[in-house]
């Protein structure tokens, strides 16, 4: 049974990878969108398509994580 479950139940979520991508989308939007205001629209698109592919990914793909508080970001 253990064997079972370590195979079909999914690998760990990590939360501190997610919040290093939304950081360096966020820095380079405001760093180059001076110059290029199409960043921000890109920046704001690239976003919603990473956040909508997450929850999809954490709905079928990962483990249930034990709890969801700050316990994760500390």
């Amino acid at each position: 049974m253990q064997q079972y479950k370590s195979i079909w139940s999914g690998a760990e979520f990590a939360i501190h990878s997610n919040y290093s991508v939304v950081l360096n989308i966020t820095f380079t939007a405001l760093l180059y969108g001076i110059n290029m205001p199409i960043m921000w629209p890109l920046a704001a698109l690239a976003i919603i398509n990473w956040t909508v592919s997450e929850r999809i990914a954490v709905a079928w793909l990962y483990k249930m994580p034990s709890s969801m508080d700050d316990k994760l970001t500390v």
